[in-house]
């Protein structure tokens, strides 16, 4: 991005955004994709997406889509089928 961390700071701010809310909105559309798209395992998952373990990639995720990773695979295969 050829920006130094506190002038992506301020742009990020000036849009009413943080650093962690983007990063953390990108990991969940990845995850997402895979959940959606592949068999590969949670685990494998959420290491993908750059969390240190299993546990907090399903914490995030719930947070983040209100249903579990596990549950949101299941509900897209369901769906698409």
């Amino acid at each position: 991005m050829a920006l130094s961390p506190r002038t992506l700071q301020r742009r990020l701010l000036a849009e009413h955004r943080t650093f962690s809310t983007v990063l953390r909105r990108a990991r969940i559309r990845v995850a997402t994709r895979h959940l959606t798209h592949t068999e590969i395992g949670l685990a494998e998952i959420g290491y993908c997406c750059g969390y240190a373990d299993q546990a907090h990639f399903q914490r995030d995720f719930l947070r983040s889509a209100n249903v579990t990773p596990q549950a949101f695979r299941h509900m897209s295969q369901t769906t698409t089928g």
